[in-house]
């Protein structure tokens, strides 16, 4: 945003609506990850690593410690699409041992 601010919109593996508002510290964007009623579920950051990939990282409510950081990349990035993205697509999750 033009305030400086990323604005966190997501779903949890229940399908519940997250979301919070990340504001830069260094070099990454962090803050607090609410449920659907305004209830803090979480801390998140996240940090630009190269052009498509980042580094997300969770971490807890009370607690200063973060998890090791996963990394995600772009979609279609190179006029195809990553092959998780189909599953995604044709069955709304991510996790195969939920449709198989």
């Amino acid at each position: 945003s033009q305030d400086g601010l990323i604005w966190f919109f997501g779903i949890d593996d229940d399908l519940d609506e997250i979301k919070g508002k990340l504001t830069q510290n260094g070099q990454w964007f962090e803050g607090q990850l609410d449920d659907i009623d305004g209830d803090p579920i979480g801390r998140f950051r996240v940090c630009f690593e190269k052009p498509g990939v980042v580094t997300y990282q969770l971490g807890q409510i009370e607690d200063d410690e973060w998890d090791d950081g996963t990394f995600a990349f772009e979609d279609n990035r190179y006029n195809r699409r990553k092959p998780s993205t189909y599953i995604v697509m044709e069955t709304g999750t991510s996790r195969l041992h939920q449709v198989e």
